[in-house]
């Protein structure tokens, strides 16, 4: 059996998600970010995706792995933390320099959230096409 079948499909689809994410969230930098980026995404998809394997494993629902692959994200728990630390710059009213780059965390744990999903619609493509091939009615 090759390399291609063993991983399971939400594996690929959080990897690939984070990856373009990294990539399109990089672009809007420079070339160094676009390297970073995904690198980070990825190491974060791939924490989130063994905390999935060792709880749940692969084979769970949807929204059990989705719920898992996030909550599991180091990206999501700093961007609460972030977030939590300008708390008077995101909801309190409070101005000026310091509340500068307030914004951040809730963007960081927005991206957080793309790469579950993304794993889910791939799995989900694959389990078509599985269930199209094994049909009896096929032409």
């Amino acid at each position: 059996m090759n390399l291609w079948r063993r991983i399971p499909a939400f594996v690929w689809g959080d990897v690939a998600g984070a990856l373009i994410a990294g990539l399109v969230a990089g672009a809007f930098f420079d070339a160094t970010a676009m390297m970073i980026f995904p690198a980070v995404m990825v190491g974060n998809a791939l924490t989130g995706l063994l905390v999935c394997w060792w709880a749940l494993g692969f084979t769970a629902s949807g929204w059990k792995l989705w719920l898992v692959a996030t909550i599991a994200n180091p990206m999501l728990i700093g961007g609460i933390v972030w977030a939590a630390m300008d708390y008077d710059c995101l909801f309190a009213g409070k101005s000026g320099w310091s509340c500068l780059l307030s914004d951040v965390g809730p963007f960081i744990a927005g991206m957080s959230l793309i790469p579950p999903l993304v794993g889910l619609i791939v799995r989900g493509l694959a389990q078509l096409a599985e269930t199209a091939a094994s049909s009896p009615n096929r032409p």
